[in-house]
């Protein structure tokens, strides 16, 4: 009999195939991590009592779920006839990574987490986002991509999954994909992002970067799972390095606590960023705009004082910072 996907019958077939588009969704995540320990040294794949010892409930079910990177925990069916799974959930925020259903909520006063109970589907893997993280995604399900370069050209998503403390961090690294050793060449960008719930920021710093991009990495869209505190902050300020790059509104999803920013075609990229406030009104001032005002009152002040030349050279500065603007 066939060993392939599709010798198994067509129930086989879809449960493979959504696997593959589950895998390929998450392929920026597994991809950066494998670049980090590259880097860095570590592991990829651990089980879940690595990131808490000291939960003696994490380390019982050490056979059942484990962890891709810190972010990614993992609950696979492993027994035959299986009609449901028990996961067990250490004290932290988790979100289901299909439905975006928060299973489990931070406790302060708690030491060990929940165990719930899902359905042990054929049609895809349980997988849930740790509270903490920043993850990007590409919906290849949805696309019904069926290869890996074709991702090159998927819009992606970065989902913040907040933890307890209103805190996440994560990071993405790319390259060209096909040049030899491009870490001893440094021919990658690498990108860490930090949140804060208190501060109202998301931080971009590129750590490394390289000239090239592809077009999944513009601005697309940015989700904020657990996000009920910035529902009456709908606008995400988005800022580069001299210059304030867009203000997009978001769509909150009040049943699921979901606050989205999407831009269909943006023409900056996420290493254009630096910092993106949620605001309910955006100051667009940039670096530009605050040395025009200071040229114009340096003008009315010193209007008798200044000589000619000097007062022709901050015009035409001031005119200069005007189109650095427009542009």
């Amino acid at each position: 009999r066939s060993q392939e996907p599709y010798g198994g019958g067509e129930i086989v077939a879809l449960a493979s195939r959504n696997a593959i588009s589950q895998k390929y969704s998450l392929l920026r995540y597994y991809y950066t991590k494998l670049y980090e320990v590259s880097l860095y040294g570590g592991s990829v794949f651990t089980p879940l009592f690595f990131e808490y010892p000291e939960d003696e409930k994490a380390y019982q079910a050490r056979n059942d779920t484990f962890l891709i990177g810190t972010g990614l925990l993992v609950a696979p069916v492993i027994y035959q006839g299986a009609t449901e799974v028990n996961v067990y959930l250490p004290n932290e925020n988790w979100w289901g990574h299909l439905s975006r259903h928060q299973y489990s909520t931070y406790n302060p006063n708690a030491k060990e987490g929940i165990t719930i109970i899902v359905p042990a589907s054929f049609e895809y893997v349980h997988a849930l986002f740790r509270g903490g993280s920043i993850i990007p995604y590409q919906n290849a399900l949805a696309a019904k991509v069926r290869r890996t370069e074709l991702l090159r050209y998927l819009p992606m998503e970065i989902i913040i999954a907040p933890n307890g403390k209103g805190s996440a961090y994560g990071s993405l690294i790319v390259d060209d994909g096909d040049s030899v050793n491009p870490i001893k060449n440094l021919a990658y960008r690498q990108i860490s992002f930090s949140f804060s719930l208190e501060k109202l920021t998301l931080g971009v710093n590129v750590l490394n970067d390289y000239p090239n991009h592809f077009m999944f990495e513009k601005f697309s869209t940015l989700t904020i799972l657990g996000a009920e505190k910035l529902a009456h902050k709908p606008l995400a300020c988005i800022k580069g390095k001299d210059a304030f790059l867009a203000e997009v509104k978001g769509k909150y999803d009040e049943t699921r606590r979901i606050l989205t920013y999407y831009i269909s075609q943006a023409s900056f990229y996420w290493s254009d960023i630096t910092t993106i406030t949620f605001e309910a009104q955006c100051t667009k001032e940039s670096t530009y705009q605050a040395n025009i005002i200071f040229i114009l009152l340096f003008l009315h002040l010193s209007l008798i004082h200044i000589s000619e030349p000097t007062r022709r050279y901050a015009i035409s500065y001031a005119v200069f910072c005007l189109k650095k603007k427009k542009h």
